[in-house]
């Protein structure tokens, strides 16, 4: 006999069961915590295997990223958590702009 459960997550709490860290502190990590939590999702300051399910990054220029791709968590763009929130639907990233760039951005252009 097969037992199938169906969990009815609201709508608005679509992020429900995720756990993000951001690798790059260039962004306000108090707004960035109020819209996850709003949704049902969380943010941790500090990178761990056993609970992080999403990175959020901007470039694949940071310490732990050889060790996240290992582990197989999901590395994503703030941009691609903007459109999720504006669909109100967990997705996977669908567009180039959602996977961080395997470089940093030069500020200066003189060099």
């Amino acid at each position: 006999m097969i037992l199938c459960l169906l969990f009815l997550v609201p709508q608005d709490k679509f992020l429900l069961g995720c756990v993000f860290w951001q690798a790059e502190t260039s962004h306000k990590i108090n707004s960035l915590n109020s819209i996850i939590s709003q949704h049902g999702g969380e943010l941790v300051q500090e990178y761990n295997s056993a609970t992080v399910t999403h990175v959020l990054c901007e470039t694949q220029a940071f310490n732990e990223f050889v060790q996240v791709m290992r582990d197989g968590k999901r590395v994503v763009t703030l941009h691609w958590l903007n459109d999720i929130c504006a669909r109100k639907m967990l997705l996977p990233p669908y567009y180039a702009i959602h996977l961080p760039v395997p470089f940093k951005r030069k500020e200066d252009c003189t060099e």
